[in-house]
């Protein structure tokens, strides 16, 4: 049960996850597996359980290149293979610009079916779409940071969508429900 909407306090107030993990460093860079087993087939209701079958439901692996190019300049290479689906991919790129400018990318791609068919419980196939943020963050000599940053989820409803959603507004709540609860960007882009 969630007790907040807040995507901040949701991530970090999680039950966490059971795994093992591995990890080589190197003068500039870094190599990490993390494998969690599955190790319930559901989540407990009782409050005095250790619930790994709200985290460990299913088994999942992730591997991490991490490689600092420069004192400035730093990137992740990731794998994420969730039992049951498809592979996802994943790059992100961070850069000091100026002592009070940092830049940053995130890229991902992966095959899923879209936003709206998991809200509404549609039965579609998969399919492979992107996910890019990227923007800069700038801190003035008041330590007042400003952010300006572009999102675009490929699995999110376009304007077509959003029109075709036009008509069913307890679908659209819904629709907006599952984005919350997935912490997902629901328009196509922002």
């Amino acid at each position: 049960m969630l007790t907040t909407a807040d995507p901040f306090a949701i991530r970090e107030n999680r039950l966490g996850t059971f795994m093992l993990r591995g990890q080589i460093l190197w003068d500039g860079g870094s190599f990490s597996v993390a494998l969690a087993p599955k190790l319930a087939d559901q989540a407990s209701s009782s409050g005095w359980n250790v619930d790994t079958g709200a985290t460990n439901n299913r088994r999942r692996a992730l591997a991490v290149l991490g490689t600092q190019w420069s004192p400035r300049v730093s990137s992740q290479a990731l794998l994420y293979l969730p039992q049951g689906s498809a592979a996802t991919l994943g790059f992100n790129l961070t850069a000091l610009v100026s002592d009070a400018a940092t830049a940053h990318l995130e890229f991902t791609r992966g095959s899923e079916p879209d936003l709206r068919s998991r809200a509404l419980g549609l039965t579609e196939p998969e399919t492979t779409r992107n996910r890019f943020s990227g923007g800069m963050t700038y801190t003035t000599q008041g330590k007042l940071s400003l952010t300006a940053e572009y999102q675009y989820n490929g699995f999110g409803l376009d304007a077509a969508g959003w029109t075709a959603f036009g008509n069913t507004p307890g679908a659209q709540l819904v629709y907006l429900g599952e984005a919350l609860r997935l912490q997902e960007l629901a328009p196509r882009q922002a």
